[in-house]
Protein backbone atom coordinates (compact mmCIF):
# COMPACT_ATOMS: atom_id res chain seq x y z
CA UNK A 1 0.00 0.00 0.00
CA UNK A 2 2.66 2.53 1.06
CA UNK A 3 6.06 2.53 -0.59
CA UNK A 4 8.91 4.84 0.40
CA UNK A 5 11.72 4.50 -2.13
CA UNK A 6 15.21 5.92 -1.54
CA UNK A 7 13.92 9.08 0.15
CA UNK A 8 16.30 11.79 1.34
CA UNK A 9 15.28 14.88 3.30
CA UNK A 10 17.19 18.04 4.22
CA UNK A 11 16.60 20.78 6.74
CA UNK A 12 18.53 23.56 5.11
CA UNK A 13 22.06 22.30 4.53
CA UNK A 14 21.64 19.43 6.99
CA UNK A 15 20.63 16.05 5.58
CA UNK A 16 18.32 14.22 7.99
CA UNK A 17 17.23 11.19 5.93
CA UNK A 18 19.67 9.32 3.68
CA UNK A 19 18.03 7.15 1.04
CA UNK A 20 15.34 5.60 3.25
CA UNK A 21 13.21 2.82 1.76
CA UNK A 22 10.36 0.90 3.39
CA UNK A 23 7.03 -0.71 2.56
CA UNK A 24 3.75 -1.16 4.41
CA UNK A 25 1.33 -3.69 2.96
CA UNK A 26 -2.45 -3.41 3.20
CA UNK A 27 -3.77 -4.58 6.57
CA UNK A 28 -0.30 -4.69 8.08
CA UNK A 29 1.08 -3.04 11.22
CA UNK A 30 4.71 -2.01 10.71
CA UNK A 31 6.88 -0.58 13.49
CA UNK A 32 9.44 2.15 12.79
CA UNK A 33 11.94 2.13 15.64
CA UNK A 34 14.88 4.31 16.54
CA UNK A 35 16.39 6.63 19.10
CA UNK A 36 15.56 10.32 19.46
CA UNK A 37 16.64 12.37 16.44
CA UNK A 38 16.96 9.27 14.25
CA UNK A 39 14.61 10.88 11.70
CA UNK A 40 11.37 9.02 12.45
CA UNK A 41 9.07 12.04 12.66
CA UNK A 42 10.82 13.62 9.69
CA UNK A 43 9.90 10.56 7.64
CA UNK A 44 6.25 10.80 8.71
CA UNK A 45 6.23 14.50 7.83
CA UNK A 46 7.63 13.63 4.41
CA UNK A 47 4.95 11.00 3.82
CA UNK A 48 2.17 13.43 4.79
CA UNK A 49 3.57 16.29 2.73
CA UNK A 50 4.42 18.45 5.73
CA UNK A 51 8.08 18.54 4.68
CA UNK A 52 9.37 18.24 1.12
CA UNK A 53 11.74 15.46 0.15
CA UNK A 54 15.05 16.15 -1.57
CA UNK A 55 15.00 12.99 -3.67
CA UNK A 56 13.23 9.64 -3.94
CA UNK A 57 9.58 8.64 -4.27
CA UNK A 58 6.64 8.08 -1.95
CA UNK A 59 3.63 6.20 -3.36
CA UNK A 60 0.28 5.08 -2.00
CA UNK A 61 -1.33 2.23 -3.92
CA UNK A 62 1.01 3.01 -6.81
CA UNK A 63 0.09 6.71 -6.94
CA UNK A 64 2.83 9.29 -6.37
CA UNK A 65 2.31 11.47 -3.28
CA UNK A 66 5.37 13.71 -3.64
CA UNK A 67 4.42 17.25 -4.59
CA UNK A 68 0.85 16.98 -3.32
CA UNK A 69 -0.45 19.33 -0.64
CA UNK A 70 -1.02 17.79 2.80
CA UNK A 71 -4.81 18.06 2.47
CA UNK A 72 -4.68 16.23 -0.86
CA UNK A 73 -2.68 13.43 0.79
CA UNK A 74 -5.32 13.27 3.54
CA UNK A 75 -8.00 12.98 0.85
CA UNK A 76 -6.13 9.95 -0.48
CA UNK A 77 -6.39 8.27 2.92
CA UNK A 78 -3.09 9.00 4.68
CA UNK A 79 -3.92 10.15 8.22
CA UNK A 80 -1.36 10.97 10.92
CA UNK A 81 -1.94 10.94 14.68
CA UNK A 82 0.73 13.43 15.74
CA UNK A 83 3.03 13.33 18.72
CA UNK A 84 1.40 15.28 21.54
CA UNK A 85 -2.11 14.25 20.37
CA UNK A 86 -3.10 17.65 18.92
CA UNK A 87 -6.75 17.68 20.00
CA UNK A 88 -8.70 20.94 19.92
CA UNK A 89 -8.97 21.55 23.67
CA UNK A 90 -11.79 24.10 23.55
CA UNK A 91 -14.04 21.96 21.35
CA UNK A 92 -16.14 19.07 22.57
CA UNK A 93 -15.17 15.46 22.05
CA UNK A 94 -17.84 14.94 19.40
CA UNK A 95 -16.84 18.16 17.61
CA UNK A 96 -13.25 16.89 17.42
CA UNK A 97 -14.47 13.59 15.99
CA UNK A 98 -16.72 15.26 13.42
CA UNK A 99 -13.76 17.28 12.18
CA UNK A 100 -12.07 13.99 11.37
CA UNK A 101 -15.13 12.91 9.42
CA UNK A 102 -15.34 16.10 7.39
CA UNK A 103 -14.02 14.39 4.25
CA UNK A 104 -16.79 11.77 4.33
CA UNK A 105 -19.10 11.72 1.33
CA UNK A 106 -22.45 11.64 3.19
CA UNK A 107 -24.06 12.26 6.56
CA UNK A 108 -24.95 8.58 6.81
CA UNK A 109 -21.28 7.68 6.43
CA UNK A 110 -20.31 10.15 9.14
CA UNK A 111 -22.92 8.74 11.52
CA UNK A 112 -21.79 5.17 10.80
CA UNK A 113 -18.14 6.04 11.43
CA UNK A 114 -19.03 7.92 14.62
CA UNK A 115 -20.89 4.95 16.06
CA UNK A 116 -17.99 2.65 15.18
CA UNK A 117 -15.53 4.98 16.93
CA UNK A 118 -17.80 5.05 19.99
CA UNK A 119 -17.88 1.24 20.01
CA UNK A 120 -14.08 1.16 19.78
CA UNK A 121 -13.62 3.84 22.46
CA UNK A 122 -16.68 3.75 24.77
CA UNK A 123 -15.17 6.45 27.01
CA UNK A 124 -15.47 8.93 24.13
CA UNK A 125 -19.21 8.35 23.92
CA UNK A 126 -19.51 8.87 27.67
CA UNK A 127 -17.65 12.18 27.41
CA UNK A 128 -18.95 13.27 24.00
CA UNK A 129 -20.28 16.64 25.19
CA UNK A 130 -17.27 17.55 27.33
CA UNK A 131 -14.47 19.74 25.99
CA UNK A 132 -11.41 17.80 24.88
CA UNK A 133 -9.19 19.78 27.26
CA UNK A 134 -10.89 18.18 30.25
CA UNK A 135 -9.88 14.66 29.20
CA UNK A 136 -6.93 12.78 30.66
CA UNK A 137 -3.85 12.26 28.53
CA UNK A 138 -4.86 8.72 27.65
CA UNK A 139 -8.39 9.80 26.74
CA UNK A 140 -7.00 12.57 24.53
CA UNK A 141 -4.83 9.99 22.75
CA UNK A 142 -7.92 7.86 22.15
CA UNK A 143 -9.72 10.96 20.86
CA UNK A 144 -6.84 11.75 18.49
CA UNK A 145 -6.91 8.19 17.17
CA UNK A 146 -10.70 8.21 16.96
CA UNK A 147 -10.60 11.45 14.98
CA UNK A 148 -8.17 9.80 12.55
CA UNK A 149 -10.42 6.77 12.17
CA UNK A 150 -13.39 9.02 11.36
CA UNK A 151 -11.65 9.80 8.06
CA UNK A 152 -11.85 6.11 7.04
CA UNK A 153 -8.10 6.06 6.37
CA UNK A 154 -6.18 3.85 3.99
CA UNK A 155 -3.27 4.01 6.45
CA UNK A 156 -2.77 5.58 9.90
CA UNK A 157 0.62 6.95 10.91
CA UNK A 158 1.07 6.92 14.69
CA UNK A 159 3.80 9.19 16.06
CA UNK A 160 4.94 8.30 19.60
CA UNK A 161 1.44 7.46 20.91
CA UNK A 162 2.66 6.36 24.36
CA UNK A 163 4.52 9.60 25.10
CA UNK A 164 3.71 10.93 28.57
CA UNK A 165 1.05 8.33 29.37
CA UNK A 166 0.67 6.13 32.44
CA UNK A 167 1.79 2.49 32.04
CA UNK A 168 -1.71 1.02 32.31
CA UNK A 169 -2.95 3.43 29.64
CA UNK A 170 -0.04 2.53 27.35
CA UNK A 171 -0.87 -1.16 27.71
CA UNK A 172 -4.51 -0.53 26.79
CA UNK A 173 -3.59 1.63 23.79
CA UNK A 174 -1.30 -1.03 22.37
CA UNK A 175 -4.03 -3.62 22.80
CA UNK A 176 -6.27 -1.33 20.73
CA UNK A 177 -3.57 -0.98 18.06
CA UNK A 178 -3.23 -4.75 17.91
CA UNK A 179 -7.01 -5.25 17.62
CA UNK A 180 -7.40 -2.58 14.92
CA UNK A 181 -4.60 -4.18 12.93
CA UNK A 182 -6.22 -7.61 13.26
CA UNK A 183 -9.41 -6.04 11.89
CA UNK A 184 -7.53 -4.91 8.80
CA UNK A 185 -6.42 -1.35 9.57
CA UNK A 186 -3.05 -0.51 8.02
CA UNK A 187 -0.69 1.12 10.55
CA UNK A 188 2.80 2.60 10.48
CA UNK A 189 3.77 2.89 14.15
CA UNK A 190 6.59 5.19 15.27
CA UNK A 191 7.33 4.47 18.91
CA UNK A 192 10.25 4.31 21.35
CA UNK A 193 8.69 1.51 23.39
CA UNK A 194 10.42 -1.16 21.37
CA UNK A 195 9.11 -4.26 23.10
CA UNK A 196 5.44 -3.27 22.81
CA UNK A 197 5.89 -2.05 19.25
CA UNK A 198 7.37 -5.36 18.15
CA UNK A 199 4.64 -7.24 20.05
CA UNK A 200 1.78 -5.63 18.09
CA UNK A 201 3.43 -5.34 14.66
CA UNK A 202 4.22 -7.90 11.99
CA UNK A 203 7.37 -6.29 10.63
CA UNK A 204 9.73 -3.58 11.75
CA UNK A 205 12.40 -1.18 10.56
CA UNK A 206 15.14 0.33 12.70
CA UNK A 207 16.13 3.88 11.73
CA UNK A 208 19.57 5.06 12.88
CA UNK A 209 21.13 8.41 11.96
CA UNK A 210 18.68 8.84 9.13
CA UNK A 211 19.25 5.43 7.54
CA UNK A 212 17.50 2.05 7.75
CA UNK A 213 19.90 -0.02 9.85
CA UNK A 214 17.80 -3.18 10.26
CA UNK A 215 14.51 -4.57 9.04
CA UNK A 216 12.59 -7.81 9.27
CA UNK A 217 9.93 -9.83 11.03
CA UNK A 218 9.04 -8.21 14.36
CA UNK A 219 9.63 -11.30 16.45
CA UNK A 220 12.98 -11.89 14.78
CA UNK A 221 13.96 -8.29 15.48
CA UNK A 222 12.97 -8.74 19.13
CA UNK A 223 15.46 -11.63 19.32
CA UNK A 224 18.20 -9.83 17.37
CA UNK A 225 21.26 -9.19 19.54
CA UNK A 226 21.79 -5.78 17.96
CA UNK A 227 18.25 -4.68 18.82
CA UNK A 228 18.61 -6.08 22.33
CA UNK A 229 21.86 -4.25 22.89
CA UNK A 230 20.65 -0.93 21.48
CA UNK A 231 17.05 -0.81 22.68
CA UNK A 232 16.19 -3.66 25.04
CA UNK A 233 19.21 -3.88 27.32
CA UNK A 234 21.59 -6.81 27.58
CA UNK A 235 18.94 -9.10 29.07
CA UNK A 236 16.40 -8.31 26.34
CA UNK A 237 14.11 -6.25 28.58
CA UNK A 238 12.90 -2.87 27.43
CA UNK A 239 13.00 -0.52 30.44
CA UNK A 240 9.95 1.33 29.11
CA UNK A 241 7.86 -1.82 28.83
CA UNK A 242 8.95 -3.06 32.25
CA UNK A 243 6.73 -0.33 33.65
CA UNK A 244 3.71 -1.71 31.80
CA UNK A 245 2.19 -4.45 33.90
CA UNK A 246 1.25 -7.60 32.07
CA UNK A 247 2.62 -6.59 28.67
CA UNK A 248 0.70 -7.07 25.43
CA UNK A 249 0.12 -10.41 23.75
CA UNK A 250 2.09 -10.50 20.49
CA UNK A 251 0.04 -10.28 17.33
Amino acid sequence: MLRVDNVSVHYGATQVLHGVSLEVNAGECVALLGANNAGKTTLLNAITGLHPISSGRICLNGVELCGLKPHDIVDRGVIMVPEGRGVFAGMTVVENLLLGGSIARSRNEIDTRLQWVYETFPILKQKAKLTAGTLSGGQQQMLSLGRALMAKPEIVLLDEPSLGLAPAVVKRLFEIFRDLSKDGLTILLVEQNVRLSLAVSERGYVLARGEIALSGDSQELARDDRVKAAYLGEDGRDPASDRVSGGVTPK
